[in-house]
């Protein structure tokens, strides 16, 4: 049985979800803006949508991107996109 060809979603910008987040200086990365647009991204996604892939400039620190994608995994014990993937950007 062969493997369907994997989808790749791309979203644009100017999708609502990904405008800019609230921050302040001491919380400068919004994990919970970051869940509620998956949430909506989700809810968009076809049946069984499980992968993302995120890439970082050099500069994010290694903790954010380890928070960035737990974000993304689960919210409130609803299941989001668990398959996290780090790309390199190009």
């Amino acid at each position: 049985m062969d493997d369907p060809a994997p989808r790749v979603t791309s979203i644009p910008r100017g999708t609502p979800c990904f405008g800019r987040c609230p921050h302040d200086q001491e919380a400068p990365w919004a994990y919970a803006a970051l869940t509620s647009c998956m949430v909506h991204l989700k809810a968009q996604a076809s049946a069984g949508e499980k992968d993302v892939v995120i890439t970082a400039a050099n500069d994010v620190p290694y903790d954010a991107i380890i928070h960035t994608m737990d974000a993304l995994r689960s919210s409130a014990g609803e299941e989001l996109f668990p398959d996290v993937s780090f790309g390199v950007p190009r």
